[in-house]
């Protein structure tokens, strides 16, 4: 087992089905990559009314994960939904659900909770997922493309007891019409950081370049006047 390390943006693979691209299963015509509705880059996942189970195998036992999601159509009594499980054992779900309102929740100790209590239709939402496995509980935080919505929550148990890794990442819908995009395991807005922090430098260097520059010129000016 590993630390989560699967990084995926979609735009390298084909405007066909997801099925038989990047190690994905299935031939469901209503599971594709398209360019229609993007998230992020040029090319995102549709999922299309009800599909069959669409399934990635992987081997991770921890890590820090983050992706993208878009109700466009709610799924009103059903799930739009991903899963990352071992059979029957859940590490969590992410799914929405419902449609007055729409909700976008996660699974823990075999229930449902709100991760967005009121979720808007056509508003992209980040999902992070924190995972400790040796201790079956995770971390999880949501936001939207302006920034994270608040910190990572508290450790939680695993949507099932016990469960210390997971071997597959699994697409599900009954209904509506959703995206998912760009899995990473980069924090979506910590780049701004570094960015201004390079900006900074670059000033403050350029500062201290005309200060020098100027101090020499006053001490050449004052030797020239002794």
């Amino acid at each position: 087992m590993a630390a989560w390390d699967y990084v995926q943006n979609f735009d390298g693979l084909s405007t066909v089905i997801l099925g038989g691209q990047d190690s994905w299963d299935g031939t469901d015509v209503n599971l594709t990559v398209q360019t229609g509705v993007v998230l992020q880059g040029t090319k995102s996942v549709k999922v299309l009314d009800a599909i069959t189970t669409s399934v990635r195998t992987v081997s991770f036992d921890s890590g820090i994960w983050y992706f993208m999601r878009q109700c466009d159509s709610a799924p009103g009594g059903g799930d739009q939904a991903i899963s990352f499980r071992t059979a029957t054992n859940y590490m969590t779900v992410v799914k929405f659900t419902g449609s007055a309102p729409l909700k976008l929740q996660y699974y823990s100790s075999g229930a449902y909770s709100d991760l967005v209590g009121s979720a808007s239709t056509s508003t992209l939402y980040w999902v992070g997922i924190d995972y400790d496995g040796a201790g079956s509980q995770f971390k999880i935080r949501v936001g939207t493309s302006g920034g994270w919505s608040g910190d990572w929550s508290a450790y939680v148990p695993t949507g099932t007891a016990s469960t210390t890794s997971f071997d597959s990442i699994r697409i599900g819908q009954d209904a509506g019409t959703s995206y998912l995009d760009n899995f990473t395991t980069t924090d979506p807005f910590a780049a701004a950081g570094p960015a201004n922090l390079k900006s900074l430098d670059t000033n403050l260097k350029a500062n201290i370049k005309s200060y020098n520059t100027n101090l020499i010129a006053n001490v050449k000016s004052i030797n020239t006047n002794v």
